[in-house]
């Protein structure tokens, strides 16, 4: 491995957690559409949904590719991938906890 490659160890599962949130964030704002109450929520969640699919479908086919190639994988495809598995995480986050403790204020 060259100074540009890095360890692919769980960026597959980043990838799978990036395309299902990304597909959750499409859909959900598919929906906000059309309840005109919930702007300016679909024009924030479509952009956001479909860079969070993206990075995870192209960063799941690199891998994989790669992999069977026996090459290393760039280091900046990995860290996309990471930045968006951290996105991603923060807004499942805020989807189980905001329901849960927004009654209580």
């Amino acid at each position: 491995m060259g100074g540009n490659a890095m360890k692919v160890k769980g960026q597959k599962g980043f990838s799978i957690l990036n395309v299902i949130v990304g597909v959750i964030l499409i859909f959900a704002s598919v929906m906000m559409f059309m309840d005109p109450s919930t702007y300016p929520g679909p024009f924030i969640a479509l952009p956001l949904g479909i860079v969070i699919f993206v990075c995870g479908f192209i960063t799941m086919s690199k891998v994989r590719l790669l992999k069977l190639e026996g090459k290393p994988v760039t280091k900046s495809l990995l860290l996309v991938n990471r930045i968006c598995f951290i996105v991603s995480c923060l807004i499942l986050a805020a989807c189980v906890l905001l329901p849960v403790f927004a009654p209580m204020f």
